[in-house]
């Protein structure tokens, strides 16, 4: 794992905690960090794994907290980053 990874892993989280309601794409989200949608789909992947997250699919798509934000450590997020391997 590298530190970019689990910046852009943290900043996913923030977006997502600031936005619970929504569901925020990951077009959207890369164009807040300034990086390529496939880097922010790949971390979605691995938040998801870990049931950090959840996501949809289609139109109305995009990704929400799978739990409370106030229950979410930051740890929670390092350990799923630093398990998965690209």
């Amino acid at each position: 794992m590298n530190n970019t990874r689990f910046a852009t892993a943290v900043h996913i989280m923030t977006l997502l905690a600031k936005s619970p309601q929504e569901w925020l794409t990951s077009d959207w989200i890369a164009g807040s960090i300034n990086v390529n949608p496939v880097i922010v789909r790949k971390e979605i992947s691995v938040l998801r794994e870990a049931g950090l997250i959840t996501s949809r699919q289609g139109k109305d798509g995009g990704s929400q907290l799978g739990k409370n934000a106030v229950a979410i450590t930051i740890s929670e997020i390092y350990k799923a980053v630093k398990i998965q391997k690209f």
